[in-house]
């Protein structure tokens, strides 16, 4: 007996006309998850900016030394701004619910099929949320199957 889970990805149309240039669908009522989470423009980036950067800190720091400052750099940053977004768009307690439900069932979804395929340049402007249904939509695949390893700085987390 197993339990229905509800589980889809969204997805939209995209027609390549040449192997550089397409048209893609345009989604309605969406915004990049970095505006509902409010995350500010001037924030410090954590991490490395560059290869030569990023190399320094590997050889110079241990992976306890790495996840501390990571973890002190995370506490600065307000928490829990998408619930506060996610409660502006809904006008009762199950509306909330709705969409809080939803944007869980597909962000899950979306980080673990980008886990499986290796979907890298997973970041905050890269997913979009709709703002009637709650549910994440992945766009820019442009580093799917590993590629994304072989960047100047490689990106070794498997997902966000």
């Amino acid at each position: 007996m197993g339990l229905s889970r509800d589980l889809r990805i969204r997805t939209y149309s995209v027609v390549p006309l040449t192997t550089k240039i397409g048209l893609i669908e345009c989604v309605e009522s969406v915004l990049p998850y970095s505006q509902l989470a409010r995350i500010p423009a001037n924030v410090k980036t954590i991490g490395c900016e560059n290869q030569k950067d990023f190399l320094k800190l590997i050889s110079t720091t241990t992976s306890s030394q790495r996840a501390e400052e990571f973890s002190q750099e995370l506490s600065k940053y307000e928490r829990g701004r998408l619930r506060v977004s996610l409660t502006e768009l809904s006008n009762c307690p199950e509306g909330f619910y709705f969409l809080r439900d939803n944007f869980i069932r597909s962000h899950s979804l979306h980080s673990l099929v980008g886990w499986l395929v290796s979907l890298g340049d997973r970041h905050a402007e890269n997913l979009l949320v709709s703002l009637i249904t709650g549910e994440s939509i992945a766009i820019d695949f442009g580093h799917a199957f590993g590629t994304s390893a072989f960047l100047p700085v490689p990106e070794l987390m498997p997902f966000r």
